[in-house]
């Protein structure tokens, strides 16, 4: 499995929420599902990907403080649906 079918998976089953990147590190860290622990750097590469090439997440920008936090989208969930719902911790 990779990391950016980790990523989808944790956000289409949390969606409509959206979450900042280091949340999203942290909790795919946590669930051990990778051999050696990723790097902020690494998801944010990889959330880079889905948004751009695939459309399966958006960012969403905070106005007042300019956090970025992302979220699936419904092109996401149904990739999501289609890989057979992996369950992310």
């Amino acid at each position: 499995m990779t990391l950016r079918e980790i990523i989808l998976a944790f956000l289409a089953a949390r969606y409509p929420a959206a979450f900042p990147t280091l949340a999203i590190t942290a909790r795919i860290n946590g669930t051990g599902l990778q051999d050696t622990p990723i790097s902020n750097e690494m998801v944010q590469a990889e959330l880079q990907i889905l948004a751009r090439k695939f459309e399966f997440v958006s960012a969403e920008t905070d106005n007042l403080t300019g956090a970025v936090a992302w979220s699936a989208t419904t092109s996401g969930i149904r990739e999501w649906h289609i890989s057979g719902q992996l369950h992310v911790g």
